[in-house]
């Protein structure tokens, strides 16, 4: 019966936990999208761009570094804004197109540049 009460507790621990990552994530894309939008995407892109950079691994990553050094004001406008120069990847179309960092295939044209 006691190992029943101990998952039990530990089935709760880990749902509040994943609600606390959910709940930041929407924090995080909130604040991050007028941010976009200052950088001149349109309210689409920005959306998009801001929920890539919550749900992509490497991305979120990167936020939750910097968000360990900088806890009191993590989502200010002037941080959000140095988040965004230094994890925004430079290839941002392909990311709109496809979400994703990968590059995309190198083909024949390419290769005469």
């Amino acid at each position: 019966m006691k190992v029943l009460f101990v998952l039990l507790g530990l089935v709760a621990l880990a749902c509040s936990q994943m609600e606390d990552v959910e709940t930041l994530k929407a924090q995080v894309m909130t604040a991050l999208i007028p941010e976009l939008m200052k950088l001149e995407y349109n309210s689409n892109q920005a959306e998009n761009m801001a929920r890539f950079l919550v749900e992509d691994n490497e991305s979120w990553r990167d936020l939750m570094k910097y968000r360990s050094n900088h806890k009191s004001n993590f989502l200010s406008p002037d941080n959000l804004q140095q988040i965004l120069e230094e994890i925004i990847p430079r290839d941002e179309e392909h990311i709109m197109m496809y979400g994703t960092r990968a590059q995309p295939l190198k083909t024949e044209d390419d290769d005469d540049e």
